[in-house]
């Protein structure tokens, strides 16, 4: 699993990379929803840090003879998860504002505000990790862990729960609201369409409709390959507490999810490069950029 998480770490930190620069490197990209893809780059590259960390206990033996240490290593990456969670809930609320009250989008979604939401976003993230690591660290008896018994506390017990609804809840929201902006904006970009077919419409261009609807199209491609990677993490998580898990399909589903996970952040940067025209001839700048360097 390690060989193939490292392939994987590859591709999430230097596709992430290109987020970043394009973003620093083209004016046109610095809008309040590219702050969130940028903060949501930088999430995903620390992810792959975290999946070596998730990784090192289980090649190197480290689970059985250090579970504490083992435990501890895991929380990067759960609370990496979460943020990548907050991000996404993020970006649906702005495509929502932008779609509902495309007027007011510029005076309600400023820079500032999305700024104020993205610290947000990485406070509750490190709340989540203090808290999920007090709980490791003191509801869960080491002495069970070395014999083998899955017996949790009930605080642990009820963590896990409170973590799977919200998963399961937060992640059907977003798909839901996101079908519903997309159907805002597809019954929106046929009205202009038609108006602009009978020389009604004076107000609003079609390239810029056609912008606002590819990004919200976007938005929903990148939540539903969330959702689908995300599905192993959600029956671990349900499993986890309940006596259905067996230790085969525990395995099994721990070993999924970090592989889920890594395809999910490595997948990002693609759909930004197939999806939006400013990001894809920016990625080609900095790589021919980058190409002729390494040949002089």
């Amino acid at each position: 699993m390690l060989t193939i998480i490292a392939v994987l770490a590859a591709f999430i930190i230097i596709g992430n990379l290109f987020v970043l620069l394009a973003v620093y490197k083209n004016y046109n990209l610095r809008t309040p929803t590219n702050y969130i893809l940028t903060s949501l780059a930088v999430n995903d590259m620390m992810t792959s840090l975290a999946l070596a960390l998730n990784s090192y206990p289980a090649a190197f033996s480290q689970k059985k003879w250090y579970p504490i240490m083992a435990d501890l290593l895991v929380l990067p990456l759960f609370t990496l998860c979460s943020s990548t969670l907050l991000h996404i809930i993020a970006l649906t609320v702005d495509r929502y504002v932008a779609v509902t009250k495309p007027l007011e989008y510029p005076a309600l979604v400023t820079p500032k505000r999305v700024g104020y939401a993205i610290a947000s976003i990485w406070t509750s993230s490190l709340i989540f990790l203090v808290l999920r690591g007090y709980i490791d660290l003191n509801e869960v008896p080491n002495a069970n862990r070395e014999r083998g018994e899955p017996r949790y506390s009930f605080g642990f017990v009820a963590f896990c729960l409170a973590v799977d609804s919200f998963l399961v809840i937060s992640l059907f929201l977003i798909v839901v609201s996101n079908l519903h902006i997309m159907q805002i904006a597809v019954k929106q970009a046929r009205a202009i369409a038609i108006q602009t077919s009978n020389g009604q419409n004076n107000h609003v261009a079609p390239a810029a409709l056609e912008r606002r609807l590819k990004a919200v199209k976007t938005t929903g491609i990148i939540v539903g390959v969330l959702a689908f990677f995300w599905s192993p993490y959600i029956v671990f998580f349900t499993l986890h507490v309940t006596p259905l898990a067996d230790k085969a399909s525990m395995v099994y589903l721990n070993l999924c999810f970090p592989v889920a996970v890594a395809i999910a952040a490595a997948l990002n940067p693609f759909i930004y490069h197939h999806r939006d025209r400013e990001f894809r001839n920016t990625f080609l700048q900095i790589f021919r950029a980058a190409l002729n360097k390494f040949k002089c």
